[in-house]
């Protein structure tokens, strides 16, 4: 009789439903749910009373999963800020989401072995590693790309590392920063500039694929390390204004800075780096 019937269609079963806004609302699908749906169980539909209900946590539950807290730092030697950490809140909130989704199972049953996550983590990083490599490539051809680069040793092995960082701007004109790589520096090898030139050729060149020949689109930005500056000779480099500054703090407004301008080469206080 050319009169608009609103309807809903279960997503389980199929069935047609009478529906209005403002006379049945969810009732009329609420019932059906409850009493005459049949249809297989979809896993990945979340109910209706999930967007508009928000559980209440009685306080004897918040008190004993806050003593699993204190048990799973304690028991595996965990700071308690990793309680805080985003992937530890991840890894809670897709546990919380299978208990809501399969009942109650046992932990056990549907975490993976360590070893599992540790192919797998290899697996992503080189995926990731792959994605990566490409954008460079691209952000390299399309115009100039800045890396810098720094090396620390270890305090206890002894064990000296070498890092590269990229930053570029997509055709958006958003920039990007990542951490392209953090390699052990070879034990063998002094930490010349020679050494360390052929490190980052060898770690930019093989592990990311990139031609050597566009390496001489890079600027580099690092500290005022003769070594590093031996090492990058070759290409375009500038000097970090925030080593700059440091330098020239320690050396003028150092307690030790006679009125002559000598400085007794005492490193600077805590309280002004």
């Amino acid at each position: 009789d050319n009169i608009c019937v609103g309807f809903v269609k279960c997503i389980k079963c199929g069935t047609l439903l009478a529906y209005d806004s403002k006379k049945t609302g969810t009732s009329t699908m609420n019932r059906h749910m409850k009493q005459a749906c049949h249809g297989r169980k979809d896993d990945s539909q979340p109910s209706m009373s999930s967007f508009v209900t928000s559980p209440s946590i009685p306080l004897r539950a918040r008190q004993a999963l806050t003593e699993k807290c204190i048990e799973f730092c304690c028991k595996d030697i965990r700071p308690f800020y990793v309680l805080s950490g985003h992937g530890f809140q991840a890894l809670a909130q897709e546990l919380i989401n299978v208990g809501g989704t399969y009942g109650r199972v046992s932990a056990q049953s549907i975490l993976p072995h360590h070893s599992t996550v540790s192919k797998a983590c290899i697996e992503k990083a080189d995926e990731r590693r792959e994605v990566l490599a490409q954008t460079l490539k691209d952000a390299l051809k399309n115009g100039d790309v800045a890396m810098s680069t720094d090396m620390w040793t270890d305090d206890y092995k002894k064990i000296s590392y070498i890092a590269i960082t990229c930053h570029y701007i997509t055709d958006d004109y958003t920039l990007v920063g990542k951490t392209l790589t953090t390699a052990m520096f070879p034990v063998e090898d002094a930490k010349t500039g020679k050494n360390i030139r052929r490190e980052i050729v060898r770690l930019l060149v093989n592990k990311f694929g990139l031609d050597p020949s566009s390496l001489s689109r890079i600027v580099w930005v690092t500290d005022e390390g003769s070594n590093i500056i031996k090492a990058l000779e070759p290409y375009r480099r500038l000097s970090c204004l925030d080593h700059l500054i440091n330098t020239v703090l320690r050396h003028s407004l150092h307690a030790d800075t006679s009125s002559t301008g000598s400085y007794t080469g005492r490193r600077l206080p805590s309280e002004l780096t």
